[in-house]
């Protein structure tokens, strides 16, 4: 009876195990099935993948890409590379001109490129450069007019002498001439020891006498001088007349020709009087004839700009930066706008360019 019971148990395994392998037979002919499926299916997709590929693609897979990889061409790559970059630093600071020539802008037919060659070649002086004193200044003090004039007295660090002393060297200055000084020409006007021709009032009146006049009732203006200058009072009140009076054969020191649009004078609501405002010292840059030759006229101006008003304040802040400030001296000439902004165009292309290289690597 045990034995019949284990041929029955071996029957039922060995039919299930006939089952199981029956099964999985039938699985793998259907797997089989699929990847014969999929691999007939396949040239088709990358015969359409690559159909969609650009003849750049092709060339750049086929072609650039074995060649830039192989063995011999790496290291030329790399030489090549830092042979341009070496020669590239080495032009840099004669070869790389900033600015734009304005010769290239015009048409090769047009008149002002005769005018342009005309200026380099017969051109003896420069354009003018204005060196504003801002308002705030005071002229009434000696120390204020010591730090502004040229003359007897005058502080060897004053504007004028600042730009008289550049102008020797004009090669590298850009300066061309010393700057006219109202200031200066204002004590010579006013002094009653120089000439009796200049500041002269009609007797028993306050009425100014014309610089021509000979009649006999003119005489020489009531001036008290405190240190060979003129006070405070008389400073104001002789001002207006000399920026009023045009110069002549006799008085040659009038000031309306060279100074009454560079010389603003203020209403003083405390004390009714008159107080000077902004104003000007005219010189002339060297000749200007490569953009580089306005740019590097435009840095020197502000250099010695920035220089004078250091002096006033004995500190090292840059003047010319920024907001103008009352009290301070900055330059200015007709082309200064054109090419203002080349002076910060190497920082800020250092500045874009490194930034670029530091978001790629």
């Amino acid at each position: 009876k045990a034995n019949s019971v284990g041929n029955d148990a071996n029957k039922v395994f060995s039919s299930d195990s006939d089952s199981l392998s029956l099964s999985s037979t039938a699985m793998d002919d259907d797997i089989h099935e699929i990847d014969l499926a999929e691999q007939q299916q396949r040239p088709e997709v990358n015969k359409n993948a690559s159909a969609t590929h650009s003849w750049l693609h092709y060339a750049v897979a086929n072609f650039l890409s074995p060649v830039i990889l192989s063995g011999w061409a790496r290291p030329c790559i790399i030489i090549v590379s830092l042979a341009w970059l070496c020669f590239a630093a080495a032009i840099l600071p004669n070869g790389l001109h900033l600015s734009l020539d304005q010769k290239l802008s015009m048409p090769t037919d047009s008149y002002m490129l005769d005018y342009f060659n005309a200026l380099d070649n017969d051109l003896r002086v420069g354009p003018p450069v204005y060196f504003v004193v801002t308002e705030g200044h005071n002229f009434t003090t000696l120390d204020g007019q010591n730090q502004v004039c040229g003359g007897t007295g005058c502080s060897n660090t004053s504007l004028i002498q600042e730009i008289s002393s550049a102008a020797v060297y004009a090669n590298r200055s850009w300066i061309a001439s010393p700057a006219s000084s109202w200031l200066d020409d204002y004590f010579d006007w006013i002094d009653p020891s120089g000439s009796t021709l200049c500041c002269r009032i009609y007797q028993n009146t306050s009425k100014f006498c014309p610089p021509d006049s000979t009649d006999a009732n003119c005489t020489q203006c009531p001036v008290y001088l405190d240190n060979g200058r003129p006070n405070p009072i008389d400073f104001y009140y002789y001002l207006p007349q000399f920026l009023h009076e045009n110069p002549g054969s006799n008085c040659p020191k009038g000031g309306k020709a060279a100074y009454s649009v560079g010389v603003r004078l203020l209403h003083d609501n405390i004390s009714n009087g008159t107080l000077v405002g902004a104003n000007y010292f005219m010189a002339y840059h060297s000749v200007l004839k490569k953009p580089d030759d306005y740019v590097n006229a435009l840095k020197a101006a502000r250099y010695y700009a920035n220089k004078v008003t250091q002096s006033w304040y004995a500190t090292t802040d840059d003047y010319t930066k920024g907001p103008i400030r009352n009290n301070s001296v900055f330059p200015y000439s007709p082309f200064y706008v054109f090419y203002e902004q080349y002076l910060t165009l190497a920082n800020e292309a250092a500045f874009q360019l490194g930034i670029c290289l530091l978001a790629i690597f």
